[in-house]
C-alpha cells in the first residue's frame, strides 16, 4: 500500500507544505527522489507522479515552490511569479534546497 502525507517545512522565509509518497511492500531505506514541480505549484499531476515513484520503489517528495501548498491557475500571475524566480535564482535554489533536507531527513531515504 502506498502511504502519502503532506509534510510541512520551512524554506527561504516561507512555511512549504510537500508531498511525500512511500510504498509499505518495500522495506528498508529506498533511494529518494525530488520532485519539483512546474510553474503552478505543487498540484494534483506532481502528486500522482511521487505515487507513481513510490510505486516503483522510491520514496518520492513534490517541492512546495510558491509556499503554503499554493497552487497558481492564473496565467498572468504565474508569470509575475516566475519573474520573481528568474530575477533571483537563489530563492529557487533555497527552496529546493529545504525541500531535499527534508526528504534526506525521512528515515525510510537512503
Amino acid at each position: 500500500m502506498i502511504n502519502t502525507s503532506a509534510i510541512p517545512y520551512h524554506g527561504d522565509g516561507l512555511r512549504m507544505v510537500g508531498y511525500f509518497a512511500i510504498e509499505d511492500a518495500y522495506t528498508g531505506a529506498r533511494p529518494a527522489v525530488l520532485v519539483a514541480p512546474e510553474a503552478p505549484g505543487l498540484d494534483d499531476f506532481n502528486r500522482e507522479r511521487c505515487t507513481r515513484l513510490a510505486a516503483l520503489g522510491y520514496a518520492a517528495f513534490a517541492l512546495d515552490i510558491h509556499g503554503a501548498g499554493e497552487v497558481i491557475r492564473d496565467r498572468n500571475e504565474m508569470t509575475e511569479r516566475l519573474k520573481l524566480f528568474m530575477a533571483d535564482p537563489m530563492r529557487t535554489r533555497s527552496r529546493a534546497h529545504a525541500a531535499l533536507s527534508t526528504l534526506r531527513a525521512q528515515p525510510v531515504t537512503a
